[in-house]
């Protein structure tokens, strides 16, 4: 195993956990159908996040629609070139309930095991492009 494959193994206990954490939160950004306190829960996880990794500056943000961005900086190391990282922390919301076999804010993986942890399958569902993520948020649902 490279330096670098071993240095991301030992990290996936953590980004798991992290993001165990973060999707257990229903951030849908539609106030009709959850309350936007959950948004700004959702991104002031990120925000502290962010401060945690070494960001700068980190805060939020508010927008036109009342939302809020996270917004952080570090500087690049000097000669290295700048770095955007934009992604959203919001969800989408689950539809029919019925539909899944699962809570949308658990993992099958969580539910055999009895616990309450909740990894990706909400955001995965809502967010992902490739045909591998694809295929991870079905087998979180029926049908």
């Amino acid at each position: 195993m490279t330096e670098l494959a071993s240095r991301i193994a030992a990290l996936m206990p953590r980004a798991q956990a992290d993001l165990t954490e973060l999707v257990a939160i229903p951030s849908v950004a539609d106030p009709r159908q959850y309350p936007p306190e959950e948004c700004h829960k959702a991104a002031q996880w990120v925000a502290d996040a962010f401060t945690e990794a070494g960001l700068r500056d980190v805060h939020l943000a508010e927008t036109p629609d009342g939302s809020h961005a996270v917004i952080g900086h570090r500087p690049p190391p000097p000669g290295a070139p700048t770095v955007l990282l934009y992604c959203h922390y919001d969800v989408q919301p689950p539809l029919d309930d019925k539909a899944w076999t699962t809570r949308p804010s658990r993992s099958p993986s969580a539910t055999a095991a009895g616990t309450d942890a909740a990894p990706p399958t909400a955001r995965a569902t809502s967010s992902c492009t490739s045909p591998r993520c694809a295929r991870s948020a079905r087998t979180s649902r029926s049908g």
